[in-house]
């Protein structure tokens, strides 16, 4: 998909980008390298996973088994690659 320049923004009717493709297949390594070579465009991806968060975890245990449902889990969690999106703020410590 990347070799192709396709869009890691494009959602389906589900509202799943490749990214929520990858880790519902429990791909978690294929995830990573998404994020990692579309750093413009990775906070929106990671948005669109963690409005997909529990219906991802439940594919990525049938589609991959638990051990791999558990890894991502933590990949959502604090530290994680997928760790919750930080809002954006302005920067109000600005000074011209």
């Amino acid at each position: 998909l990347l070799m192709v320049r396709a869009d890691p923004l494009k959602q389906d009717s589900r509202r799943w980008n490749p990214l929520c493709y990858a880790l519902g297949a429990g791909e978690l390594a294929t995830a990573r390298t998404l994020l990692e070579e579309t750093p413009a465009s990775a906070q929106t991806q990671k948005v669109a996973a963690w409005g997909q968060a529990e219906a991802l975890l439940e594919s990525c245990e049938d589609s991959a088994g638990e051990e791999l449902a558990a890894e991502l889990q933590k990949a959502f969690g604090p530290g994680g690659f997928v760790e919750e999106p930080v809002p954006w703020q302005p920067n109000l410590d600005f000074q011209a």
